[in-house]
């Protein structure tokens, strides 16, 4: 995954084997960082390239923020989530929220600063398979993906609380 266009720094960053994720910039192919002790399913940046959030794969911990200044993760959402491959995705607004989805469960979403859980959403469906997370500056946010129904839906949720907005059905692009 790569950074945005406006980040300081040219970054983007690639999921290795068990453990490790490399951190690369990529105008000249040079390796800036490899982030050990963390098995990722998903990246995301934040909107200036400093932070990176992984969801896991198959792992006690759900998701880590990293500082890529520093290389430390400055957050760690450590809840049991039954080895379930999990997507992360970072908010663009600020306060900056951590949105994570994991296989059969509801979406939590975690304060980025203190790696604090805010609340789980409110939703009477579970994703088989995440294809994406994203959300915009109106303080909403979707997933989209399978249902453990087999359908392919969109649900549209509130970044203030988590309460289900719409949930769209047989949904290919949005």
């Amino acid at each position: 995954v790569m950074a945005p266009e406006t980040s300081l720094t040219a970054v983007m960053a690639t999921k290795m084997d068990k453990d490790r994720i490399r951190v690369w910039n990529y105008n000249n192919g040079s390796e800036l960082m490899t982030l050990t002790g963390f098995n990722a399913h998903s990246l995301s940046f934040s909107t200036g390239g400093n932070l990176l959030a992984a969801g896991c794969k198959e792992g006690d911990e759900i998701g880590r923020v990293w500082d890529l200044i520093t290389g430390n993760y400055n957050s760690l959402m450590n809840e049991h989530n039954d080895n379930k491959n999990t997507s992360v995705y970072l908010t663009k607004e600020e306060p900056m929220k951590v949105i994570l989805v994991a296989e059969k469960q509801k979406p939590l979403v975690y304060d980025v600063e203190s790696g604090n859980r805010l609340f789980e959403c409110s939703s009477s469906c579970a994703f088989e398979k995440i294809d994406e997370i994203n959300s915009s500056m109106n303080n909403l946010f979707y997933v989209k993906g399978l249902s453990t129904d087999n359908e392919n839906i969109a649900v549209l949720f509130n970044l203030d609380n988590g309460e289900v907005i719409k949930i769209f059905n047989n949904c290919i692009n949005i």
